[in-house]
């Protein structure tokens, strides 16, 4: 890190990014068409996992669809929060009524593990290409070389698709040993050509684990293939349900940081996160830790405007009449847009 780029840090001009899952959808090699299998969001995950055309899967895929019409009477798919949170709560009611209902405790928890291995399948069909490669987006690469060694990324995704930009365009200000903030073993295939010194990384907390995160004894390891099959029940991540654990390791150190960078940021870019309302732990994380310190930028890319409002709903703590609002209705609006140097500057006095 350059002498200017350690005094703007320690000033406080700090950029801080949260990614949802509509950062991953809105990435350049996502094409939209019917056919195409597209980064899932939570409303259409299971449209999403029955577009896989490979006859491989099919059989994973039927058990799933199975599972559905088991726990649901209704014939609408539900979301996968909804159908996570349906299997967090029919286990808790069966373990304090000490009864089982129409499919018992084994078959619930086997319910859930074919449902984790649903989410890694339709990850590597939308997000690693034909020849085993992950697939770059070119919106993701401009967001790397814009952030500066110090900065923050919050990631509510269990993809890793920014972890493969840092690696691939992140030299000098990425290491993934220390840049997850949590003690990383196995870290060598996540780093780039060149690591900047540990201080000096930039930092990204996935909030909800990762698909590459592999618990370990005292430390979390990194999988070189994310999205193969999972083995065993070692694998860090938060499912989307309502009643999420955040205090047990690695996840209580992980929102911890986060906790602080949303305190210090000066500049908040929201790609693709609409601060949902059965997402509490989340909301609640943003009102208590934004502070005192008024923002100077806050950038919001999503298209939907009730998601707009919402975020400065919960931000409006941070605002005042001098802090620049800005809204982008895509990823690649966003991307076109130059303005991180100003975003760096001292404001200009009134």
């Amino acid at each position: 890190m350059t002498g200017r780029t350690r005094e703007l840090h320690r000033g406080g001009y700090v950029i801080l990014v949260v990614l949802g899952a509509g950062a991953t959808r809105g990435a350049s090699f996502v094409t939209g068409t019917r056919s195409t299998i597209l980064p899932p969001l939570d409303a259409d995950f299971f449209e999403q996992l029955q577009r896989i055309p490979s006859p491989f899967s099919q059989d994973a895929i039927s058990n799933v669809l199975v599972d559905i019409a088991k726990l649901f009477s209704v014939p609408a798919t539900p979301t996968l929060e909804r159908m996570f949170t349906t299997l967090e709560h029919t286990l808790k009611i069966q373990e304090a009524s000490n009864k089982e209902g129409d499919m018992s405790h084994d078959e619930l928890v086997r319910v859930r593990r074919r449902l984790m291995e649903a989410m890694a399948l339709v990850f590597r069909s939308s997000l690693v290409d034909e020849n085993g490669d992950h697939r770059s987006c070119k919106f993701h690469h401009k967001l790397v070389d814009n952030l500066m060694p110090g900065d923050r990324i919050l990631s509510f995704n269990y993809d890793c698709l920014i972890d493969h930009t840092l690696r691939t365009f992140g030299s000098g200000k990425w290491d993934a040993a220390v840049g997850y903030g949590i003690a990383v073993a196995s870290a060598a295939r996540w780093d780039p050509a060149e690591a900047p010194l540990p201080e000096d990384t930039i930092r990204l907390y996935k909030l909800h684990g990762s698909m590459h995160f592999r618990r370990t004894t005292g430390a979390v390891s990194l999988r070189s293939e994310p999205y193969e099959r999972l083995k065993g029940k070692n694998l860090a991540l938060i499912p989307p349900e309502w009643n999420k654990t955040l205090t047990e390791k690695p996840f209580g150190d992980i929102w911890r940081k986060a906790s602080i960078a949303l305190r210090n940021a000066t500049t908040i870019v929201l790609i693709g996160y609409s601060f949902p309302i059965t997402d509490m732990h989340a909301e609640a994380l943003f009102r208590i830790s934004v502070g005192r310190r008024k923002l100077r930028n806050l950038i919001v890319v999503n298209p939907s405007v009730e998601a707009r409002r919402r975020t400065r709903e919960v931000l409006f703590r941070r605002l005042e009449a001098t802090t620049r609002v800005l809204e982008f209705d895509s990823l690649k609006d966003f991307a076109a847009h130059d303005a991180w140097a100003a975003w760096r500057r001292e404001p200009e006095e009134p």
